[in-house]
């Protein structure tokens, strides 16, 4: 008895679910094209996925390099702000010792103008210094006119 074989092919491509009576040879055709497309998809497939690893390792050195830059530009923040509270904190100290100062300036100086008695200092200039006062020929007058100005000696 004569084996009898009916291989049948599904046209998927025409979106038809109705199989068609075909040869063994066009069966060996159709299949070793399927093969060789199923190949060339793999192929695809493979390159694409090399591709898109390059592409994630490109994209993740990318965010590396721009997370360095921020970190770089924060800690630069960061340096400026603490240099700026330390100088205004060197500032306040500064105001504070010249406040100081001025204070210390001021005692000494009242010390000074409460210690200094006129009449000792008017006596000691007249007697040991032979100072005297201006008599009335020593005295000049000038008259000024508004718009000039005048140097007195």
């Amino acid at each position: 008895m004569a084996k009898v074989s009916r291989l049948y092919w599904t046209r998927s491509a025409d979106g038809s679910a109705a199989r068609e009576l075909i040869s063994d040879q066009e069966y060996q055709l159709r299949r070793q094209q399927e093969k060789e497309r199923a190949a060339r998809q793999r192929r695809l497939r493979n390159r694409n996925q090399v591709r898109a690893r390059r592409q994630a390792k490109y994209n993740t050195m990318r965010v590396a390099v721009y997370l360095l830059a921020v970190t770089a530009f924060l800690l630069a923040y960061v340096a400026l702000q603490s240099s700026v509270t330390t100088s205004m904190k060197e500032l306040a100290n500064l105001q504070s010792q010249i406040a100081t100062l001025k204070a210390e300036n001021s005692a000494t100086e009242n010390r000074m103008n409460a210690g200094a008695n006129l009449e000792t200092v008017k006596d000691k200039a007249q007697k040991s210094l032979g100072m005297v006062y201006a008599d009335s020929s020593q005295i000049v007058y000038y008259t000024m006119e508004d718009t000039d100005y005048m140097d007195q000696y």
